[in-house]
């Protein structure tokens, strides 16, 4: 148990270098996504707060030219680093967040659900000036059409930063088919699949790993080649100083990903997962 112990900060530490290194060069643009806050007062889709935001660095992060950085992983690097912003204002943290990360623009939203109706409404902000450079909304079916309003979002939250990007000489991107394409392919299958990693990934943030193991288990049990669902579980068994584990887990990961070649959807979630297993293999010792 010792040795793992010695392996934890060395993983650990990967994790905050990966994310910390996170900084634009030259024109690159970097985006800092937030949760998506819930303003209905019934808190059964309290999931969609992480859902909103995990779909939107998705459809980011299909441009290279783009860092997109989700700010709970921020929060949890910062954590080690012993940099706390919890009890800052949510501008003051964006700014602080912003300027770390030497970003240009965050990401901001919310929604409500009334009868199965949904709207959603998200905006691109500037960290310098937190003035809002652009605002869209969606409203449509809840459960028939929350995967083509989430798409509709995106778009126009691409369009938004490539206007923005324009006007002070950073790199704009193309928003191609092939792109689109890669875009508007569903992250999950169902929408219980959605609820369910989303509230899984929820829990652990919030450090409630059996929580996450329920909600991942639901899922790898009908679909066992869920990466998603495998990377995050790879994650919270480092969490947990269960190498061995981890390992398997990240193995299996990889080799969906090398099958299945999902280049397009969820690129960030893969890309950190190769660079985990990669990183595994070097620093944990064989059982």
């Amino acid at each position: 148990m010792n040795k793992y112990k010695t392996i934890f900060p060395i993983l650990i530490m990967f994790f905050v270098s990966s994310l910390l290194s996170a900084t634009p060069s030259g024109d690159n643009s970097v985006i800092v996504v937030y949760p998506f806050e819930n303003i209905t007062q019934n808190q059964q889709y309290d999931w969609l707060s992480t859902g909103l935001m995990s779909t939107v660095i998705t459809h980011l992060s299909n441009f290279k030219d783009w860092i997109v950085v989700d700010r709970r992983n921020l929060e949890k690097a910062l954590g080690e680093l012993e940099l706390n912003l919890s009890d800052l204002s949510e501008h003051d943290s964006s700014m602080i967040v912003g300027n770390f990360l030497a970003a240009n623009t965050y990401v901001v939203g919310d929604f409500q659900v009334a009868g199965n109706r949904i709207l959603i409404n998200a905006q691109v902000v500037e960290v310098e000036s937190s003035r809002i450079l652009t605002a869209t909304k969606a409203l449509g079916d809840y459960e028939n059409e929350i995967f083509q309003l989430q798409n509709s979002i995106g778009t126009d939250l691409v369009r938004g930063i490539n206007e923005y990007n324009d006007s002070i000489g950073l790199k704009s991107v193309q928003l191609s088919d092939k792109i689109k394409s890669a875009m508007y392919q569903k992250s999950e299958s169902t929408l219980k699949i959605y609820e369910y990693y989303s509230i899984a990934e929820d829990a652990f943030y919030q450090a409630n790993y059996a929580k996450a193991q329920e909600y991942l288990d639901s899922i790898i049990k009908e679909h066992p080649d869920h990466y998603r669902s495998l990377i995050l579980l790879t994650r919270m068994q480092i969490e947990m100083a269960q190498y061995s584990r981890a390992l398997q887990t990240i193995t299996h990961a990889y080799q969906v990903v090398a099958i299945e070649k999902s280049y397009g959807d969820d690129i960030s979630v893969i890309d950190i997962g190769i660079e985990i297993i990669v990183t595994a293999r070097t620093v944990i010792p064989s059982d």
